[in-house]
């Protein structure tokens, strides 16, 4: 599925996500790349909150979740910076077990 997610510039660029975080964007911990705060852990909100200037106004949402096959690492982004693509479409189909259960988890 894709959505649109909110870059730094101030942009929206449309991605496909892979899944929704079981965690909130509060506990969702990684290391910085960054050179402003390179090697220091910080939560996805911290952040937003200090890297990106946003304050989350619902930090305890689940992220949705970005794979990155060059760095095989995972981006996080909060739920409140994304948007869905203006023509949803229509699921046809059953979701498995697993599908049904993280969506339940998440609701």
């Amino acid at each position: 599925t894709k959505v649109r997610i909110l870059r730094p510039s101030g942009d929206w660029a449309a991605k496909k996500f892979d899944k929704i975080s079981s965690k909130p964007a509060s506990n969702i911990y990684f290391k910085c790349t960054n050179s402003f705060q390179e090697g220091r852990e910080m939560s996805v909100a911290q952040y937003w909150a200090q890297v990106r200037q946003i304050r989350l106004d619902y930090p305890n949402l689940p992220c949705l979740e970005f794979y990155n096959k060059m760095t095989r690492s995972f981006s996080y982004f909060p739920l409140e910076c994304c948007m869905t693509n203006d023509e949803p479409r229509k699921f046809k189909g059953k979701l498995t077990d697993g599908q049904l259960n993280t969506f339940m988890k998440v609701m």
